[in-house]
């Protein structure tokens, strides 16, 4: 568990999903994340993937696209957040680390 504020107010509580790494041979898709709700979220995407490897970030209804190979930030709140990812090239790579800090309360 992370960092816990408390006292006359509700507790709030901050915690931390990291998806590694995953092998994608060409042509494959990977569910990384099912739909979760989460009421407050920050999801970044580490530059560690492949070039070819599209990740899907699908919030509510609306997807939003990024390459293994950038950096991203995508905030959300009050709202269910998926994960997938498709390797688009022709040899295999991976897909980015991926990091979601979530706040409870």
């Amino acid at each position: 568990m992370g960092l816990v504020l408390s006292g006359k107010y509700p507790t709030i509580k901050a915690q931390e999903l990291i998806i590694p790494r995953h092998s994608l041979a060409p042509g494959a898709t990977i569910t990384l994340l099912e739909r979760t709700y989460y009421k407050l979220a920050v999801i970044a995407l580490h530059e560690d993937g492949g070039a070819n490897v599209r990740v899907d970030i699908t919030t509510g209804n609306a997807i939003e696209s990024a390459y293994g190979n950038e950096q991203a930030l995508e905030y959300v709140a009050d709202t269910t957040v998926s994960i997938s990812a498709t390797n688009e090239g022709t040899v295999e790579q991976y897909t980015p680390t991926i990091e979601i800090l979530y706040m409870i309360w």
